[in-house]
């Protein structure tokens, strides 16, 4: 007796169900308490990995592999699903390239087109409430390596509610707010250092932030007042996330694309196993999502006690005492006066920046902090700080926690050893440049400043150096 065919694999319970065609692309995602179905264009990918080559004797820039964009598609592959409880595990063995697009000449004169790679990829999806859990594994025996995965896609949204009064949240430092993502989206991709120009692609408009960084958590929600998507990597290794959303405008409806992208880097021989993702259809406000991720991060987060009069706090008084320009506004003997200035807008508290020798972003590490005499000695610095905690305030130190200024010494010695790196073999840089005046230090002076690896434990070590000077002031 023949085995019946499955044509769509179901997971389903009273608030969320989820429908897979038997090709392993996602036909339905209901949020059952709204009623609401988010799949408008089905046929989407739910995952895609990227594939890199380093041939021996083949010119590289840098650290760069011969080619690094292979992508490898869902969509063209065939795979093995079955349904175990609450869950769906899908199998795929003898992956294949893409065979479209622009990497496709690639694939084709590497000979990679048309033969299964001898790469291993399997992921299960689990259903509990309104949640979907999903975890993804890799066995690599290709000579490729497994550079990218983007993981679960949820693709072919729309909008929400039919007034399309949706919102994209993404965690951009305090938080970031996109009113009708589907309508507005544009190009926007916060890299290590910053914004990162517009992408080339003209089928895609992606929303690119990386967690940690620019990300200050690992989650993000498409909603409304009254139910949303919420998108969730509880990933405590805190490695290199993507928090990713394209705008996909290739077929005949405009769509949205939502997933997270890792970056396993994977050589021959090699396994990974992802942590989970949570994809959850839920109803209510931004709010319900907010406290998903906040319930999954207090498993494992040490909650930090701030200070009460940090918690207190209406403000702060910024104050600059000398400039990256060299240009010196005050002196360590004025700041009793600015504390009392700051007082006279109801503030109690002073932030002093540019206080060692070589002024605001320039030298940095440069411990231990040298005093400038220019500004006073060290006993003024001290002084000045004293006065201000008599009268019941409070005063910070700016660090650069970040920077590291490859003029330096220091640099020379360690720093370009423990500098973030590029997958070029290149550094991060940044520049930051100050100028009041003159035309000069605004059109030709980017001061150039390299990011430090807080992975190191170089960096942490000099991070606690930062906080014993300031605390002997």
């Amino acid at each position: 007796m023949k085995e019946a065919l499955v044509y769509m694999h179901i997971l389903e319970n009273e608030k969320l169900s989820l429908s897979m065609t038997a090709e392993g692309t996602l036909a339905s995602f209901k949020n059952k308490a709204t009623g609401h179905e988010y799949i408008s264009c089905p046929g989407g990918d739910t995952w895609r990995l990227f594939l890199y080559e380093g041939k021996p004797g083949e010119p590289k820039v840098g650290t760069m592999p011969y080619c690094w964009e292979i992508p490898v598609y869902a969509r063209d592959q065939k795979p093995r699903i079955t349904k175990e409880g609450d869950s769906l595990r899908v199998e795929y063995e003898g992956l294949k390239c893409a065979e479209t697009g622009a990497s496709m000449k690639y694939a084709t004169r590497a000979g990679l087109t048309g033969r299964a790679l001898a790469i291993k990829f399997a992921y299960r999806v689990t259903l509990k409430g309104d949640e979907t859990i999903w975890e993804a594994e890799i066995e690599n025996n290709e000579d490729l390596g497994v550079g990218e995965i983007w993981f679960p896609m949820i693709s072919g949204v729309t909008w929400l509610t039919p007034d399309k009064s949706d919102c994209l949240l993404m965690p951009h430092f305090f938080g970031e707010k996109i009113n009708k993502p589907l309508t507005t989206m544009t190009h926007k991709r916060i890299g290590m250092i910053g914004d990162i120009s517009p992408s080339i692609t003209h089928e895609m408009y992606p929303y690119r932030l990386l967690y940690p960084g620019y990300a200050s958590m690992q989650w993000y929600a498409l909603c409304n007042e009254n139910e949303g998507l919420y998108m969730g990597s509880h990933d405590r290794s805190i490695q290199t996330t993507c928090l990713n959303v394209d705008k996909d405008v290739s077929g005949g409806q405009e769509n949205l694309q939502l997933t997270f992208g890792k970056y396993p880097c994977l050589e021959k021989g090699g396994k990974w196993k992802s942590a989970p993702f949570v994809v959850s259809a839920y109803a209510g406000n931004w709010h319900v999502a907010a406290r998903k991720y906040k319930a999954w991060a207090s498993t494992w987060m040490k909650k930090q006690k701030p200070p009460q009069w940090t918690r207190e706090m209406n403000g702060w008084q910024w104050i600059c005492l000398k400039y990256q320009s060299g240009v010196i506004q005050f002196t360590y003997d004025e700041i009793p006066r600015l504390y009392r200035d700051a007082t006279l807008g109801g503030l109690n508290t002073t932030w002093l920046v540019g206080w060692p020798h070589a002024g605001n972003d320039r030298e940095y590490p440069d411990f231990p902090y040298n005093i400038d005499p220019r500004l006073g000695t060290e006993d003024e610095l001290k002084q000045g700080l004293a006065y201000i905690r008599q009268q019941g305030g409070h005063v910070w130190l700016y660090n650069n926690g970040r920077m590291l200024d490859p003029e330096t010494k220091w640099y020379k010695d360690i720093g370009h050893r423990i500098s973030m790196k590029t997958i070029w073999g290149g550094e991060y840089i940044e520049n930051w440049a100050y100028w009041f005046h003159g035309s000069m230090m605004d059109i030709s002076n980017q001061y150039k400043l390299l990011v430090g690896c807080p992975a190191t434990w170089e960096w942490s070590d000099l991070m606690l150096d930062y906080a014993k000077r300031s605390k002997e002031c």
